[in-house]
């Protein structure tokens, strides 16, 4: 017992500087980094604005998004970090025509999620993004902004993440794509907590392994 105590508090002490030093990389924002793929010619003005719809909305939940476009284009071309591996802040989206048969005739993508709610990647449904736009006051660039957080919100949130009001329900009705018109389609405070607790992990995560430690052991 008393040969093993020195060990164990060095350990503790090496894990909350180590936690320490995440905290200090990462500061109070913890910034996730999206790859957007594309199977639709989507004009590059509308994927900017699409972008910047999604970076107000997490922006609101105190959450930094940096965009790695990773389109294909007569004007556009992939950025270098599109080859790289992915880690634990990073996610996936792919702009496609597909609609997955798992998902609702309500869905605006999906993503896709193991058993126990984690998960990178997610698809978005241009087509859907499309029959939302001829039912609103909204553009499409700002719909497809909304929908680009939605199914993000899903990646970081977890299994059972819809809610009854706000960006996160199942189904948007007249109320809420005025509110993606207006810019105000959020998170709720309790999910914007969880995605920073999240992507908080994740940074800890990170800095762990980057000193030698895959994770905290007893």
């Amino acid at each position: 017992m008393h040969r093993t105590l020195p060990t164990f508090v060095l350990s503790a002490i090496v894990i909350c500087s180590v936690i320490s030093s995440a905290q200090e990389t990462f500061g109070q924002s913890q910034p996730v980094n999206v790859s957007v793929f594309s199977d639709v010619p989507i004009p590059e003005e509308v994927l900017a604005v699409a972008e910047q719809s999604a970076s107000h909305i997490f922006s609101s939940a105190g959450v930094d998004v940096v965009w790695i476009n990773c389109i294909h284009g007569p004007s556009t071309i992939p950025d270098q970090g599109c080859s790289r591996t992915y880690g634990p802040r990073d996610l996936v989206l792919r702009i496609t025509y597909h609609v997955s048969t798992a998902t609702s005739d309500a869905a605006f993508g999906v993503a896709w999620l193991a058993a126990d709610g984690s998960g990178r990647y997610a698809d978005v449904f241009w087509n859907r993004a499309q029959e939302l736009c001829t039912n609103s006051n909204a553009d499409l660039a700002q719909i497809l902004g909304n929908v680009m957080a939605h199914e993000m919100g899903h990646l970081l949130l977890g299994v059972n993440s819809h809610s009854v009001t706000g960006l996160m329900q199942a189904r948007w009705r007249g109320g809420e794509l005025h509110r993606v018109a207006m810019g105000t389609l959020l998170f709720s405070p309790e999910q914007a907590e969880r995605m920073r607790a999240h992507l908080a992990a994740a940074g800890v995560s990170m800095a762990l392994s980057r000193n030698g430690r895959p994770g905290i052991r007893p």
